[in-house]
């Protein structure tokens, strides 16, 4: 069995690096994930992790956006 790959950031370090380089204003939030793919070099990484990880960095308040529409994962970052 092929050990999995260790990245040489967090996917928490690289979510809050994906959302300080977006724009102030509205983003989709599928724009964010593959940011934070890419950063990190794991793009089968869940979506979900990415998630989890974008609502442990508001709660703690490093970051702060709010959904805008959600059928479309449109928000707003604040």
């Amino acid at each position: 069995m092929k050990k999995s790959q260790k990245s040489e950031i967090t996917v928490k370090e690289a979510a809050l690096k994906a959302y300080e380089n977006l724009p102030k204003g509205n983003f989709f939030l599928l724009f964010l994930l593959w940011e934070v793919k890419r950063i990190i070099g794991r793009p089968n990484i869940f979506d979900d992790t990415i998630g989890i990880k974008l609502r442990e960095l508001r709660k703690e308040g490093k970051i702060n956006y709010k959904c805008i529409k959600r059928g479309l994962s449109s928000y707003e970052k604040l």
